[in-house]
Formats: structure tokens, sequence, C-alpha cells
């Protein structure tokens, strides 16, 4: 054995079946050191390749064997830094120790692997040297993919809205993008390594640290801030940031900063509209309530509320058009703000209604008055391109006392009706009394609407009796409502507010029901003692719906009845309204047998002419005829006339009011066939009605 230049060199034996292989006797623990590596290693002596390790072996793509004794040249490396590749000769590292050249490997057999390559001395200068190889393949792909990444955020941050950045601890910008740059009125190059807080607005700098610091904790962070531009001006942005971590240790924060200059404008804007009529600029409704429980909270206030309506105004779209009518408009809330004091609040509240709140007024006689001069202020001729337009407006005034915005405003528009209602350009005064009467109004309508969805609507009977005996010949259902709080309520009253609510169809439909059901037990229980039918008012809106006749069908059916059991009483009026279509509902209801009454016949039209048109049965003469002309000759000549022409058409003829047995001898002396009134019987519950006969 022979040593040389510190490598135990071994001439007699190659191992060259080994992944590792040599013609040298290698220093164990440096074979060891190498062995362990997972970088390719060769030991090289005088450009001669004297070991190699089984990474090496794996990386060249062939046997450690073939390797050893060949010369270093063997290991080729391409260079790429020109793109077209140049042959390394890796000889030449020897005299750049320590220098690291990348490339790819030539391998055998394969295709090429990049490598960087490293050549260091293992001792003295005899001693030869080692070339290092290690694979940086996954290392290129990853900065690769890191490359197509960052051109990708670049791009990205270059189109975004939002201002994009990176700042260390110290708040010191390591990346700007060209939005952040555009916010802050600066180069992105410049801001780089500056700390952007420096444009931060003094007020604003203890929520944007205690974002900072937040985020610094490891969470994320939102506050709005104002920026000062190198112009002076104040720019509104709101800032996002989140933490960025490695290795569980914070590396500083990145963010996001939004403009919301336009945003502000647009709320702002918004926030204009939410209060204010677009067409003439002032205040609207919601406004005003908002002014008035401002006002009325401050017991010194005096509050008033004045509201005006233009009277005619409909006049005017219709003969000048909406243009015209958008200019009157236009010019009424003029006036009114030019006649007002600076701390009153104007405002359009309805198409031609305005409000006006003043508050310091302690009576309402000094309101009347402003209002008054208010008056006259629009009364002045108004000039809408070439039409001169003179108008009229009605006033009401409310002094707030007690209730709310809501309450004031009411009150203030029933007080412009009660002002209109006397005629044009008039002021009024809010009545409490009337504030009474519309919630008793109100209180009853609610109360009714609800009796009419339970089904508990109540229903009296007045008798009918055949003048020619006095028998009970049928039995007319009448509504009957009693309020918890107000009391009995007038029938009449309670079907007009059915009809003012749009609950009047529903309320006969229940009638009905009730008529027919009862009538059905009457016979049951009382048998040939019953009456013949029941007769049930028939509203106008019953009248319009498309159901009626299914709906009557349906309740005849249901209690066993027959069409003659029941008899549909109207008005002329309600004939009249739309006589083609009433005419086609009565003949429907007429084919099932039901007969049809005109009721308070001498009140409408009061002609028998017009009734040959439509399926009559019966005429009820209204009680005018009988209780305020009793023994009247003119009387007796008319209702003579009317039972002669009402027996040639085939109708019977109902003497109502009958409040005497000497009205009912006369009716029925002049041809009347039934007779209806308080001496024949007063409207009573079911189970109290009379069957049996009241007169002969």
């Amino acid at each position: 054995m022979e040593r040389s230049s510190g490598v135990d060199v071994d001439t007699s034996s190659t191992a060259s079946g080994d992944p590792e292989s040599s013609t040298t006797a290698v220093d164990p623990l440096l074979a060891d050191i190498t062995r362990a590596s997972r970088d390719g290693i060769a030991l090289v002596v005088r450009d001669r390749i004297e070991w190699v390790n089984g990474p090496l072996a794996l990386l060249s793509g062939r046997p450690a064997a073939e390797l050893v004794g060949q010369d270093v040249s063997v290991l080729a490396v391409e260079l790429l830094t020109d793109g077209e590749g140049a042959q390394l000769d890796l000889t030449a590292l020897r005299h750049h120790l320590g220098t690291r050249v990348t490339g790819n490997l030539l391998r055998a057999g394969s295709a090429p692997v990049a490598v960087a390559v490293e050549a260091s001395r293992l001792g003295w200068e005899d001693a030869g040297w080692a070339l290092t190889f290690r694979e940086i393949s996954p290392l290129l792909k990853a900065q690769e993919e890191l490359r197509v990444a960052e051109a990708h955020f670049e791009a990205i941050a270059s189109y975004a809205s939002d201002g994009l950045f990176r700042s260390g601890h110290g708040a010191q910008l390591s990346y700007v993008s060209p939005r952040f740059a555009e916010l802050w009125g600066e180069r992105a190059d410049a801001l780089v390594g500056t700390t952007w807080l420096e444009r931060v607005h003094e007020d604003d700098l203890a929520d944007v640290f205690a974002a900072i610091e937040r985020t610094l904790e490891g969470g994320h962070a939102e506050c709005e801030l104002r920026v000062r531009t190198p112009a002076g001006d104040l720019r509104p942005v709101r800032i996002r940031t989140a933490p960025v971590v490695r290795i569980d240790r914070s590396m500083g924060f990145v963010g996001s900063v939004e403009d919301l200059s336009e945003s502000a404008a647009l709320e702002a804007r918004f926030r204009w509209q939410a209060a204010h009529d677009p067409l003439t600029g002032l205040a609207n409704r919601t406004a005003l309530l908002v002014r008035i429980e401002e006002a009325l909270a401050d017991d010194r206030s005096g509050t008033v509320l004045l509201h005006f309506t233009v009277d005619g105004f409909a006049l005017v779209n219709d003969v000048l058009g909406r243009d015209h009518g958008d200019g009157l408009l236009r010019a009424v809330a003029e006036r009114l703000v030019a006649g007002s004091r600076l701390r009153d609040v104007v405002a359009r509240i309805g198409d031609d209604d305005f409000g006006l709140l003043l508050t310091g007024v302690l009576d309402s006689d000094t309101a009347v008055r402003l209002a008054a001069r208010h008056l006259d202020d629009l009364s002045e001729v108004i000039r809408l391109d070439d039409e001169l337009v003179r108008l009229t407006v009605s006033a009401g005034v409310v002094v707030g006392t007690t209730g709310t915005a809501y309450d004031l405003l009411r009150d203030a528009d029933i007080a412009t009706g009660q002002a209109k209602a006397k005629g044009r350009a008039g002021v009024a005064v809010f009545d409490e009394a009337v504030r009474r009467r519309l919630r008793r109004e109100r209180d009853v309508s609610s109360g009714l609407r609800a009796t009419i969805a339970r089904g508990e609507v109540a229903v009296a009977y007045q008798p009918i009796l055949a003048t020619d005996g006095g028998r009970i010949v049928g039995a007319e259902a009448l509504l009957r409502y009693g309020h918890p709080t107000h009391g009995p309520i007038p029938a009449l009253e309670a079907v007009q507010l059915a009809e003012y609510g749009g609950d009047i169809a529903g309320l006969g439909r229940r009638v009905l029901a009730t008529a027919c059901r009862d009538l059905a037990t009457w016979r049951r229980e009382r048998g040939h003692r019953a009456p013949d039918y029941v007769a049930v008012n028939l509203a106008a809106a019953q009248l319009d719906e498309d159901t009626l006749v299914g709906d009557v069908l349906a309740e005849l059916e249901r209690h066993w009845l027959v069409g003659p059991d029941l008899c549909l009483e109207l008005t002329e009026s309600q004939l009249m309204t739309d006589p083609a279509r009433a005419a086609r509902v009565l003949t429907e209801l007429h084919q099932l047998g039901v007969r049809i009454a005109i009721d308070d016949f001498g009140t409408g039209y009061s002609a028998l002419s017009h009734l040959r048109h439509f399926p009559i049965d019966i005429v009820k003469l209204d009680r005018c005829f009988i209780t305020e002309t009793d023994g009247d000759p003119a009387s007796a000549a008319v209702v003579r006339a009317v039972t002669t022409m009402a027996a040639t058409l085939g109708f019977g003829v109902t003497a109502e009011g009958i409040e005497t047995p000497d009205q009912l001898r006369w009716a029925s002396s002049l041809g009347c066939t039934l007779a209806q009134g308080y001496a024949l019987g007063r409207p009573t519950t079911f189970d109290a009605f009379p069957l049996e006969t009241l007169w002969t």
C-alpha cells in the first residue's frame, strides 16, 4: 500500500459491484461522511475520478464502477446561462474552489438533470479535490412557480380597485401596488421603504395603531382613516390588514386600501334622497315626521303644523299636462320657503300636499294668521311658460299638544279636509271632536272586520206579512253589530263603514249564510209555521262579484233550500249603476228561483218603466209614502198608480214603515200585497221571532 496526498490508494482491487466505488482506499471518515450525504460526490485526483458515492451514480445514470478511473470530463455539465448551452470543463473548477455553478448534468440514457456543482479541496494541494452535485430541479420548479405567482399577483394588483401593500413590524412598506401609490399620491418606488403612517391624519393614528397591534398579534383588523395627499386634500379610505406568519413567527402584515371618496359621496347623496323630495328639493314626509318628533320632545317649542293642499291640482295636470303640474308644485314650494323663517321646516308630503312645521307659536290664532298669510302669497298668479295660472290653496292647522308625529300629521290632514269642505282657499283648525269621531269609526271598522273574519255576524229578523190575512210570509234579515267599547252600532253605519273599508262583500256573504241557516232551522223545528222565505239585502259590491251566483247556490244547497226560499233585496241605484251587468246577474239568480225585490222604491229613479228590464218579483215602497203622507189623496194616487202598474207587470208591492193599524188598512186598500213595519213586528232575534198571525 502506498499513501499519496493524504488518500490511501489501493491499486490491487476495484469494488465495481458497489454503488460507491473507487480505485483508492478512501479515508473511512471521509467515506462515511460522503456516503451519508444526499448530494452526489466525486473525489478527483489529478483530473481522474477516484471515488463516487451512490447519489452521484443515480444522478449521472451510470454505475459507480464505470465512473471511477474516468477523466472528470465524463461528468460534463451544460450551462444554460446563454439559453443555448455550453459544456463546462469541470477541471476549471479546481482553480475556483468554492464557486458554485448551475446547469444540467448530462445523464446517460435519460434526460439531463438540473444540478448545482461546487468544487472543494480535500487537504493540501496534492491531496485532490471533491465535486459536489446537488439536484436543484424541485428548487427551480418552485422558483418558476413563485415567479409565475408573483407575475399573476402583479397583474391582479395592477388592475385591483383597492390598493395593496406589505409592511414590516415598523410599518415600513416593502411592497405597494400601483393603486396604493395612486391613493397616496406618490410613485410606488418612492413609497417602498417609507413609513406609510406619515400621511395618516393625526386624529386617526390611534385607530390605526390599534389595528396594527391586533394584526401583529395574529388577528385581522379594519379601520377607516383619512390620508393627506401631496396636494393637502384629505381622502377617506378603509384599510384591512392581515398578519404574515412564517414558522410561528410574525413577519409583518399585508393589507388593502379601499378608497371611500366615491362611496362617501354616494352615501351622502342617498341620505339626502332619503330625506328630500326629488321634484321640489324640500324635506319629504319621513324627514318631516322626524322633525315633528324632535319638536314635540321639547315642551317649550310651541309646535304647530300647517298642512296645505292645492285646490283643483288634478285639473292643472289634465288640462296643461304633467310638466306644467310639476312646475306649479315647484312654484308652490318656492313661495312657501320664501315666506317661512329659517328655523321652519317646509316639506312636500304628498302629490299636492305640503307641510310647514312651526316652533315657538303659542296659540292657534297666531297659527291661523300665519296660514292665511301663506295663502295670500300662494294665491298670486303663477306663470308656467306661456300659461298664467291663479291657484288657490286650502290649509289645515293643528297645535301639537299630545300624541305622536303621526297623530299631528293625520290631524292636520283632517283639518285641511274640513277647510276644503267649506270652499276653496279656506283655513280650518283641527277639531278634537272630529278626531274622536274618526277614532270611533276606525275602532268600529276594525272590530267589524274581525267579527266578519270569525264568522260571528249577528242577524235580527223583521216579519213580512201578507195584507190579506196577516200571515207571516217572510223574514227580513237585518245586520246587528255591537262594539266592545262603543256599544251597539246602527246597522246603516256598520254597513257604510264596511263599504268604506272594503269589507261589505264579506259581510254580505256572512249575513246570507246566517239567514239560510236560520230558515232551515225554523223549517226543522216549526214546520209549516216557518216563514215562506228569508229576505237578505244585497250590497253593490256583491253584485259586482263574479262569485255571487255560486255563493247563493252553495248556501241554498248546504241547507237543503230551494230558490224561492230566498229573496234578495237591492235598491234602484244599485240596478242603474251598471244596468247590463245587473240584469245578467239577476237573471241568473232568478233562473235558480230566487226572488228579487227592489227596496226603497220611490227614492231613486222612481220609474217602473226602468224595472221592466229586470226580473223583479217585489217592489217595496219607501216608508215616506206611508208614514209621511198617511191618507193624503195625492199620495194615495201615487201608491195606487204604482200598485196598478206593478200588478200589470206581475210585481208584488210591499208597504214599508207600517206603524199603525190604520196605515196597514190604508196600504192594503190601495193594492199593497205585503206589509212591514214596527206595528207588525220589530226586528228581533232568531229565537224570539214570532210565527203566529199578527193581524187579521
